[in-house]
């Protein structure tokens, strides 16, 4: 499988960061297709809303859901 963790910190612009906070402001858990998916703007979030935990704040969770796809 291919799972993995990945901490995220935003302060005006998203940058990875080496550990993962022990109380995060909101934690997404989804599988890794889902993500590929997501991250490649090959679906909306809520259509696959039910293949992804949201843990925390809803709100910034579905804001960072809506601005996940990436196009290079």
């Amino acid at each position: 499988p291919a799972g993995r963790t990945v901490s995220v910190s935003v302060e005006g612009r998203a940058r990875l960061i080496d550990e993962t906070p022990t109380e995060p402001t909101v934690a997404l858990t989804m599988p890794a297709g889902v993500f590929a998916r997501l991250y490649g703007g090959r679906v909306a979030p809520a259509d696959v809303s039910d293949d992804i935990r949201i843990d925390g704040d809803g709100e910034l969770a579905q804001r960072v859901l809506s601005e996940l796809a990436v196009t290079m």
